[in-house]
C-alpha cells in the first residue's frame, strides 16, 4: 500500500530485496502487477508500458543511468522528444537553447549542454538524468538513490529542486538507504520488508532506530566496544611512509 499526495515528498525505504524496485517497476509500467489496483490523479491507472506511464506524467530517475554515452547532453535530454520543424528536420539550435536554459533553471549550469555524456563525471551524468525527467514538469517523479553519486553541493541543489517540485504540487517518491536524508527532505515514510507493506508514518514521528526496526523486523542492539584486556600486544600489520 502506498499513497503519495500532491506537494509531498514520500520516502520509500527497505533493505535490499524488500521490493522497492519491483513496486517502482509497476508504477512506471515496466512490470505488470499480479493483483491489486492503482489510482493516479483520481482515476484508475494501469500502464502497459513505460511510455504510457510517461505520457501520464510519471518520471523515474533510476540509480543505474540510461543515458547514451556517445551523444551530447542536449541529444540525451531530447531523446525521443526531438524538436522538429515542418519538414521533419531536427531543430538542433532550438534544442540547444532549451537545454541550456533548463540546466540553468535547475541549478546545473556547470554541465555544458553540448558536452558528450561520456566526458562527464558520474554525478554530472545523474544530474543530466534528473534534467531529462524535468524537461516537461512531472506530476509524479520517483528518485532512486538520488544522492548516492552526488557531493554535498550537488545534493543541496537537488534538495532545492525537490522543494520547488513540492511547491508546484508534484508528488515525489524518494528512495534511499541514507536515513539521515529522510529528516532533511521527506514528509512521509513508507517501509517495505520482504515484498510487503509494513507501515507509513510521518517522518517527524519516527526515530532512526525505529525505522531500522521496521525495515529489518528486529531490534538493533547497541554495539559494545571490545574489552581492551582482550586486545593483544603483538602487531599484526605495520605500515610506514605509505
Amino acid at each position: 500500500h502506498l499513497t503519495v499526495r500532491a506537494g509531498e515528498v514520500h520516502a520509500l525505504v527497505g533493505e535490499n530485496g524488500a521490493g522497492k524496485s519491483t513496486l517502482v517497476g509497476v508504477i512506471c509500467g515496466a512490470v505488470q502487477p499480479d493483483t491489486g489496483r492503482m489510482r493516479f490523479l483520481g482515476e484508475d491507472y494501469h500502464p502497459r508500458s513505460p511510455q504510457e506511464a510517461y505520457q501520464s506524467g510519471i518520471r523515474v530517475v533510476f540509480q543505474h543511468l540510461s543515458l547514451i554515452p556517445n551523444l551530447s547532453v542536449t541529444d540525451n535530454l531530447f531523446l525521443g522528444r526531438e524538436m522538429a520543424g515542418a519538414l521533419g528536420f531536427i531543430r538542433r539550435r532550438d534544442m540547444g537553447v532549451r537545454a541550456r536554459t533548463l540546466l540553468e533553471e535547475l541549478g546545473f549550469a556547470h554541465i555544458p549542454a553540448s558536452a558528450r555524456v561520456d566526458t562527464l563525471s558520474t554525478s554530472q551524468k545523474y544530474l543530466v538524468e534528473v534534467a531529462k525527467a524535468m524537461l516537461e514538469r512531472p506530476k509524479l517523479i520517483i528518485l532512486d538513490e538520488p544522492t548516492a553519486a552526488l557531493n554535498a553541493a550537488e545534493t543541496s541543489v537537488l534538495f532545492d529542486l525537490v522543494a520547488s517540485l513540492k511547491d508546484a504540487g508534484s508528488g515525489v517518491i524518494w528512495i534511499t538507504h541514507r536515513l539521515e536524508e529522510l529528516y532533511q527532505i521527506t514528509d512521509q515514510v513508507t517501509v517495505m520488508r520482504d515484498g510487503r507493506f509494513v507501515e507509513t508514518r510521518p517522518t517527524a514521528s519516527l526515530e532512526r532506530d525505529e525505522i531500522i526496526r521496521l525495515m529489518t523486523g528486529r531490534q538493533i542492539a547497541d554495539s559494545e566496544a571490545p574489552d581492551p584486556a582482550h586486545i593483544g600486544s603483538e602487531n599484526r600489520l605495520v605500515i610506514s611512509d605509505l
